[in-house]
């Protein structure tokens, strides 16, 4: 049936009528166990690294499109003659690039 060694087991289940039947599966040996859990923490730990890379390019798209709309607002206060505001702006430009 499978590799000297293994082992099965019977168990018995009921239908949704309540008719009962047996079912005999091979139970995993501790390495297949091991396995599995290897796999499956490699599976998370490659979506949360997925999630995580969405995050950050999420993020960097809005502070590129922050610096993006601050620019313009101060390239426009400075052409208006607004110069506190174009200065206060650059300010904030500082700010936004550092984080």
């Amino acid at each position: 049936m499978g590799n000297k060694g293994d082992r099965y087991v019977t168990r018995e289940h009921r239908s949704l009528f309540g008719e009962r039947y047996h079912v005999t599966t091979r139970e995993k040996t501790a390495a297949e166990e091991a396995e599995d859990i290897g796999k499956g923490i490699g599976t998370a730990v490659g979506i949360a690294g997925v999630l995580i890379g969405g995050a950050v390019a999420r993020h960097q798209a809005n502070k590129d499109r922050q610096l993006q709309d601050t620019v313009i607002k101060a390239r426009n206060a400075i052409n208006d003659g607004d110069y506190d505001t174009g200065l206060a702006l650059a300010q904030q430009l500082k700010e936004i690039k550092r984080h």
